[in-house]
């Protein structure tokens, strides 16, 4: 309902009838319309973090530095993000209501520390001797470029956002590729 009629337009009662349940049940959980809103962005944030774990958590993450391996998880990431936010309307919802960011804030940068926190590590791992400062923005970058494209892509048209999801590859792999070759 937030993602087709946006946040002003949706009504607790249309939200009752579209979960096929009472009201009075819909009451049961969410004093009001916003609290439902901070549930849909609160379920994007954790299955946001739910992907980057099964991305960035995996034995595979911590090899060896070689190109092709940081290359292939670039490409993982976009092409992972890319899915969840085409496959779940809540993602949809959210970026349709950006007016609403403030009940979410916090719980977003949160997520976004512990991204860049993750990719730092990383760029530790593939390029050990750029210094800790400069892994920081660099990681800032990929995660932020990521995100924001993201936001951007969803207001195209599917061809087109699928377009962008594999420029951002191209993107993001040129970007990282000068600090990774730096250290061969």
């Amino acid at each position: 309902m937030f993602a087709e009629h946006g946040f002003e337009a949706t009504t607790m009662e249309g939200i009752a009838a579209v979960a096929k349940t009472s009201i009075g049940s819909v009451y049961q959980f969410f004093p009001n319309k916003r609290a439902v809103f901070r549930a849909v962005a609160e379920r994007c944030i954790e299955r946001s973090a739910e992907v980057f774990t099964e991305l960035f958590s995996s034995p595979g993450a911590q090899g060896e530095g070689d190109e092709p391996q940081w290359s292939r998880m670039i490409d993982d990431a976009v092409d992972a993000f890319a899915r969840l936010h085409a496959r779940e309307p809540s993602f949809t919802a959210v970026i349709t209501n950006v007016q609403l960011y403030e009940d979410y804030a916090d719980a977003d940068e949160a997520m976004i520390r512990t991204f860049v926190a993750v990719i730092e590590g990383l760029l530790g791992q593939w390029a050990p001797a750029l210094p800790q400062a400069k892994r920081h923005v660099v990681a800032l970058m990929l995660v932020q470029t990521t995100a924001l494209t993201l936001v951007a892509s969803s207001r195209e048209a599917p061809e087109i956002a699928q377009q962008m999801m594999l420029e951002l590859r191209v993107m993001l792999r040129r970007y990282v590729a000068p600090y990774v070759r730096a250290e061969a």
